[in-house]
């Protein structure tokens, strides 16, 4: 479970980190969102399923096919139905009839699978969003941690500093460094 969520977050990481990196020009949480939302997988997979439910929909919302249907009888026999003289065509034309308004629910149901596709990747997609603000901010956290780290650190050095100079001035013992 860690390893899939490590390889999520690097995943993540690396789609919001720029190729050509400016100083100038820092991610911002929009950036970060646009980039997830244009190209992250799980996200662009997606798209042939739901153009697969779509045609699917497409294909319910059909009548049921009609046929002609051809038959000839007595060709080619023998004696009186020798030849074409006695031959008979028969044409019909066949089509399934549907009662209870069943290409109605039929279109039903696929649009509830489209429905329940957009609904799953709307899902994903806020699942997604909510992510990588989560690591935005982990992000945001670390950086104002480093600089008041360094602001620390160069409080420090000033104190070093200041108390070498008293040490130097003999104003103080040299413990005080």
């Amino acid at each position: 479970m860690r390893v899939r969520s490590a390889a999520l977050a690097a995943f993540v990481v690396a789609c919001c980190v720029p190729l050509h990196a400016r100083a100038d020009a820092p991610l911002t949480l929009e950036d970060a969102y646009a980039r997830v939302l244009a190209r992250h997988p799980d996200l662009e997979a997606f798209r042939p399923a739901r153009e697969a439910a779509e045609a699917e929909l497409e294909t319910a919302r059909l009548a049921p096919q009609r046929r002609v249907v051809a038959d000839l009888e007595n060709v080619a026999g023998s004696g009186a139905n020798s030849g074409f003289d006695a031959a008979e065509v028969t044409i019909g034309l066949a089509s399934v009839f549907e009662r209870g308004d069943k290409r109605s629910a039929r279109s039903a149901v696929a649009q509830a699978r489209v429905d329940a596709l957009v609904n799953e990747r709307e899902a994903k997609r806020l699942d997604l969003l909510a992510e990588v603000a989560r690591r935005y901010l982990d992000v945001v956290a670390a950086e104002a941690t480093r600089v008041i780290g360094d602001a620390d650190v160069a409080q420090r050095e000033r104190a070093v500093a200041a108390a070498t100079r008293r040490v130097q001035a003999g104003a103080s013992p040299e413990s005080v460094r």
